[in-house]
């Protein structure tokens, strides 16, 4: 019976010591020194340690991906700023992210919406969204801040696994106060 609460005990502490490590090297992660990402519209700040990609792809304007973590970790969080024409539909910032609310549920299984509110950020009226489900075999959270500008939409978001993000939320909140519009 003792040796049985003596493993119980060890195994216990190997779970606080992994978890504890695991939150470190999560922080790491962010605690570095920030670059500016700049262009004619807007501002960003960035981890050092961390990956922009400027390739312009289908909206996307930018994409900042972190580094893994460590073996285990699979998953590159990152954020990205995607710019979508709404020439001629004459949406207002309610439509417009209503729908893309609408449309959270075909992509994510077991969506859970935290935050729904509209708020400002960057110097502009947006809609903040938070939420997490499992999307293509990973259980991730995302985070998203929406303005519409001059008939397009501009979606600010930050994407981790959903173990990460909560650990990571703080410091993610950092950088999205450093995105402005210099408009």
């Amino acid at each position: 019976m003792k040796r049985s609460a003596t493993f119980a005990q060890t195994t216990n502490s190997m779970k606080n010591w992994f978890a504890i490590a695991c939150m470190i090297c999560a922080n790491n992660a962010f605690s570095q020194e920030l670059l500016k990402f700049e262009n004619d519209k807007y501002i960003m700040q960035y981890p050092a340690g961390w990956t922009l990609d400027v390739t312009e792809n289908s909206g996307t304007e930018f994409m900042i991906f972190s580094p893994l973590l460590n073996e285990e970790d699979q998953y590159q969080d990152f954020f990205r700023l995607t710019i979508i024409p709404q020439q001629g539909l004459n949406h207002t910032l309610e439509s417009c992210t209503d729908q893309y609310v609408k449309d959270l549920s075909f992509f994510y299984q077991d969506l859970k919406i935290n935050i729904d509110e509209y708020t400002e950020l960057g110097g502009r009226r947006c809609r903040h969204i938070q939420y997490n489900g499992s999307f293509s075999g990973f259980g991730l959270a995302q985070e998203d801040y929406i303005w519409l500008i001059a008939d397009q939409s501009y979606t600010l978001n930050y994407c981790a696994e959903l173990i990460d993000y909560w650990k990571l939320r703080d410091k993610s909140k950092e950088l999205f106060k450093t995105f402005r519009f210099k408009n």
